[in-house]
């Protein structure tokens, strides 16, 4: 009688890892989404995920959306840039209006803010990095949720003036 094979024993400890992962992500968010409806509506009406990000529109424009991302050792705040299928220009162009106010928007953020207009890809990326510790690091979650609620309210708060027409193209319109 013979046992698993290497392969075969690798692949188990493969899915129990990503399930573990899972489960902590999900215990994370259930956590965070508590934590922010306290202090906010902005993404009152989302449910705790398995994947690494959530968010929603917030009441944005349509194809902006806000997303907390969460890894390993860090978590990000996010505008996500993408209109769809046939918006890579509308996306690069909304990101750019932005760009152009990147000094109001960080100085009114007082954090550092990361610029990806994403090369290659549709959409684009305006970030800002919590380093206190992801989904790895329970230990730090109280504080890593408190850093990223305040964050996002504040990112919000620095980025919205600039998201609404006539500073955004809506889709389809000039």
């Amino acid at each position: 009688i013979t046992g698993p094979s290497e392969d075969s024993a690798a692949a188990s400890e493969t899915k129990r890892d990503l399930v573990d992962r899972e489960k902590t992500r999900l215990r994370f968010w259930t956590n965070l989404l508590d934590h922010s409806k306290e202090k906010t509506k902005l993404h009152s009406g989302i449910s705790s995920s398995t994947r690494g990000w959530i968010g929603s529109g917030a009441g944005l424009a349509a194809g902006l959306t806000l997303n907390y991302l969460i890894r390993s050792h860090d978590a990000h705040v996010e505008l996500y840039i993408d209109g769809g299928t046939d918006a890579d220009q509308e996306n690069i162009d909304r990101f750019n209006k932005l760009f152009v106010n990147k000094e109001k928007i960080e100085s009114s953020l007082e954090d550092e803010i990361v610029w990806e207009p994403l090369e290659g890809k549709r959409a684009c990326r305006v970030s800002s990095v919590v380093d206190l510790g992801g989904w790895k690091d329970e230990e730090a979650w109280e504080d890593v949720i408190e850093a990223l609620v305040d964050r996002m309210i504040r990112f919000n708060s620095a980025i919205k003036p600039f998201m609404k027409p006539p500073n955004l193209p809506i889709h389809g319109t000039q």
